[in-house]
């Protein structure tokens, strides 16, 4: 009782050592029914209490499996409400103290949490990053005369790759992207999320495409000598 009482987890041998204890009281005879009865009600629930953390500890076992946060917090909770499992000790045979197994089960359950939050935190700034990059306008295009393209829908600010002062090149942007793309997908990002990334890269590179080719099209017009103003 004082175990319990402290908050200490008896141990399978310690729960067989107060059977034997009971057993040998009733054989003994002398002993106050009160007392025996008390000891056996006591044993019955620690027996009780014991079956429902093994089955809370299962639970969680299946949930660090799973990776599943919410239960992880929820079984942790469940482990927790039946026995103090936070830096406690077991009393094993002989008085010797040592490391309940409920106690490494929930460090190990704490710690998974810890990096998936962590895991989270990353992922969910690497999205941000991301949806700030695919965001950004088309740099303006440069002609051989060194003058933005008065085509370009970015050719007034002068100033390409989302004010970073158009010193990226639209290559550059692309392999950022796919690199920022690379690392969500290996935290865990939505595949609906990756996906929606892919189709806006499709059509930048479909649009820096289109741009290029309208801009090569009007230098070789402005290379001719008798140019029309209708053809420019």
């Amino acid at each position: 009782k004082a175990a319990k009482a402290a908050g200490h987890a008896c141990s399978a041998e310690d729960v067989g050592q107060l059977v034997q204890l009971e057993e040998r009281a009733r054989a003994m005879g002398g002993v106050r029914e009160e007392l025996v009865a008390e000891a056996s009600a006591f044993l019955q629930g620690l027996q009780r209490e014991r079956c429902q953390r093994e089955v809370a500890e299962h639970r969680l076992r299946l949930a660090l499996k799973t990776k599943d946060p919410a239960e992880i917090e929820r079984s942790m909770r469940q482990v927790r409400a039946l026995g103090n499992v936070d830096g406690g000790t077991a009393i094993g045979g002989g008085g010797r103290q040592e490391p309940p197994h409920s106690a490494r089960l929930m460090d190990a359950a704490s710690s998974m949490l810890r990096q998936m939050n962590d895991s989270a935190s990353r992922r969910q700034a690497v999205l941000t990053a991301l949806q700030d990059r695919l965001s950004e306008p088309l740099p303006p295009l440069v002609l051989s005369s060194g003058e933005p393209s008065a085509s370009s829908p970015s050719a007034a600010g002068g100033a390409g790759g989302g004010g970073r002062g158009g010193t990226r090149s639209e290559e550059d942007w692309f392999n950022e992207v796919t690199e920022m793309m690379q690392e969500a997908r290996q935290l865990g990002a939505p595949s609906t999320v990756i996906e929606h990334a892919k189709i806006k890269v499709r059509e930048r590179r479909r649009e820096h495409r289109d741009r290029s080719r309208a801009c090569a099209a009007l230098q070789q017009s402005l290379s001719k000598k008798d140019v029309t103003a209708q053809e420019v």
